[in-house]
């Protein structure tokens, strides 16, 4: 097997020796294409910085190389420049540093830290404080009535939250609406009648979601809006940065970066048996392209732009991407200050692993899955990937409706093992077919993750884990999921979207949300079977809408209620019609079982009082499921373990969560 070295400190024309490494990956690459047949070989990394002036590629000569730390080292690649030369200014009555930059960007990372760009309203890092503006309204719009896909490039502001800033055309309106949000470049603004326009229209009708209120938004790169210490703001003609330092920062003693790169690594054209090994992966961009190839359902032009990035911001590019690669790895890597995905699989890529990684603050989202759909070549379809034990957290930063690990038209993937956390939107999803519609997907393990802390009351329609479409042999199993909270509907943590069919949700604990612990949509045929479900805000178990019966089979659950209803009814579900099967389940209510509501529908569905259990189970169901205390060990600080006299074992309930069961923090939805 060939060995080469490299380090910050080396030199591209030294052998790659130990004693005399070489100093760049891209010569270390180059040197193996020259040197090795078939031979395995491994690059060995010295710690420090290792400066990416353009994307580092590999293809299929590159294959069966291992690029791994050495032991107790952390060698980063970075995409950025740092910024230094900095001077201080003092500018209506305050301190700023100030430099002159080397090109225009969109992030600024400080001392380890993402700084944000100056923005109306303001908002701190945490996102629980959240503050918008609401657009007063839409010219020629309809609050009411409206069609989802109803582009708009124009909007009516409120008096004072929108002026003639300096510079408008750097700044963006960044709307937050239904699931995703749309980042809208400024055209232009007309002080006399408020009128904003933007270069980018929407994708949807600007109105909050079907609540039929005007959509909510903030504004980014505004320089009057430099305020807060740790905001910034860079002036596109003059490239003269200002930075409004935080407590205790000096002028001389801040490490600053700016990325340069939007993709760091590319691994395509069918290479194989590549590995990334304890690499540290930093400073990657964001550019604004909007969303240029809308899902073939959409019924938009499919040449047309828009602000918005899609669902789950699946257009957004990854940090690192692989295509067409088959037997590689990246284990105990680290992806952070990165504007869109951190890592993407993407088609054609079968048998990669991803362990062990830990991904955080990320522009969008952390791993993205994807290939070729049902209609595509079959060479390019991606499957049979493990996603097992990354940790993944505060993502979203940017485009806002990124998403955990997402895994699109892909079958076959081991999603194991995870912890995924502050996010705000989707924890974990899979599956791109809504309806019933061919499907690549199926086959997809989703086992043993933590997923909690989503949402934030930033989006709705959002699951800590959501699937769609037919998926047969798709598992959703011991899992723990809570604390998920929307904006305004959506907040479930099991999701089971449009035409979910044939999966299987067992031994999973989900509690804690703005809406219910399990929902489903519309589809048919699924097994939901040794589930704990406890303290929706609204409901434990809900269906929208039954197109076909059963949706579900509810069996041999724990369903734990505090007043809310145990079975809710959307818009097109009356709780009275038999479109789930539920049977041999244990309910219980904090409050008694006097005060057990066993059903009712969403309160816009005016079809009278709730039903009572008695009146539930006469029409056929949960006949043989008992109302009895689960016995748990302390469910006030949410530790589900069942005690040796829990009855939980006469409805059949069989233990098998891999000690997801155990005591967990809830937090609250902040209001």
């Amino acid at each position: 097997m060939i060995e080469l070295y490299v380090s910050p400190s080396g030199d591209d024309c030294a052998p790659g020796t130990r004693e005399r490494p070489l100093a760049t990956l891209t010569r270390a690459r180059n040197l193996l294409r020259e040197r090795r047949q078939a031979q395995k070989a491994t690059v060995w990394l010295r710690g420090g910085r290792y400066p990416l002036r353009r994307t580092l590629t590999f293809g299929p000569r590159d294959g069966n190389v291992t690029y791994a730390a050495l032991p107790s080292e952390t060698p980063i690649l970075d995409g950025g420049d740092a910024i230094g030369g900095w001077r201080v200014e003092r500018r209506n009555g305050r301190a700023e540093f100030v430099t002159r930059a080397p090109r225009y960007f969109r992030q600024l990372f400080v001392n380890g830290g993402r700084r944000p760009r100056a923005r109306l309203p303001k908002v701190g890092p945490d996102p629980r404080r959240r503050r918008f503006f609401r657009i007063a309204d839409v010219p020629g719009g309809r609050r009411r009535d409206f069609r989802l896909f109803e582009p708009c490039d124009a909007f009516i502001a409120a008096p004072g939250q929108f002026e003639s800033w300096t510079n408008l055309e750097d700044a963006d309106v960044v709307v937050l609406h239904f699931w995703t949000d749309e980042r809208m470049p400024i055209a232009g603004f007309d002080p006399a009648t408020r009128r904003v326009r933007t270069r980018l229209p929407s994708l949807f009708a600007l109105v909050d979601d079907w609540s039929s209120r005007w959509a909510r938004y903030y504004v980014e790169n505004v320089p009057e809006a430099l305020s807060e210490p740790g905001e910034w703001y860079l002036d596109r003609g003059t490239g003269t940065l200002r930075y409004l330092p935080l407590p205790g920062e000096t002028p001389d003693g801040i490490r600053a970066f700016a990325p340069r790169l939007e993709v760091l690594v590319s691994a395509t054209r069918g290479v194989r048996g590549l590995v990334f090994r304890g690499l540290t992966f930093e400073h990657a961009e964001w550019v604004p392209r909007g969303r240029q190839r809308p899902n073939k359902n959409d019924p938009v032009p499919a040449r047309a732009r828009f602000a918005s990035d899609g669902q789950a911001a699946w257009s957004v590019a990854a940090a690192v991407r692989f295509a067409g690669a088959a037997r590689c790895a990246v284990e105990d890597c680290v992806f952070r200050h990165v504007g869109g995905y951190a890592l993407e699989l993407g088609p054609g890529c079968r048998g990669n692993r991803i362990a062990g990684c830990h991904l955080y603050d990320l522009g969008a989202g952390g791993i993205r899955i994807n290939g070729a759909d049902a209609s595509g070549p079959p060479m390019r379809r991606t499957g049979n990937n493990t996603i097992r034990g990354n940790h993944i957290h505060h993502a979203g930063r940017v485009f806002h409706a990124g998403v955990g690990i997402l895994a699109m038209h892909t079958f076959g993937n081991a999603i194991a093992d995870n912890h995924v956390h502050d996010l705000l939107y989707t924890g974990i999803s899979c599956g791109w077919v809504w309806g019933d519609g061919p499907n690549v997907a199926r086959g997809n393990r989703i086992e043993g993750n933590h997923v909690h802390d989503i949402g934030f009351g930033w989006l709705s329609d959002m699951g800590g884990i959501y699937v769609l479409g037919a998926q047969p042999g798709t598992v959703i199993r011991s899992n723990r999921v809570h604390d998920v909270w929307a904006h305004n509907y959506g907040g479930w943590c099991l999701c089971l979207d449009e035409g979910s069919a044939h999966v299987l949700v067992e031994h999973n604990v989900a509690h804690d949300c703005g809406s219910a612990p399990f929902n489903m949509h519309y589809g048919r045929d699924n097994v939901v079977r040794n589930n704990i479900f406890a303290f929706g805000a609204q409901a434990v178990v809900s269906l929208a809408k039954a197109d076909t019966r059963p949706a579900f089979v509810l069996e041999r659950n724990l369903l734990l209620t505090d007043t809310q209803p145990v079975y809710l009814g959307g818009y097109g579900w009356n709780v009275r019609d038999p479109a789930i099967v539920a049977d041999r389940n244990l309910i219980w209510s904090l409050r008694g079982a006097r005060a057990l509501i066993a059903a009712a529908n969403a309160p816009h569905r005016k079809l009278g009082r709730p039903l009572r259990l008695a009146e539930w189970t006469g029409l056929g169901q949960d006949r043989h499921s008992r109302v009895a205390d689960p016995r748990c060990l302390d469910l006030a600080r949410r530790d589900f373990t069942l005690t040796a006299r829990s009855p939980a074992r006469k409805i059949g309930f069989t233990v098998n969560l891999q000690g997801a069961v155990g005591t967990t923090k809830s937090t609250k939805e902040a209001k």
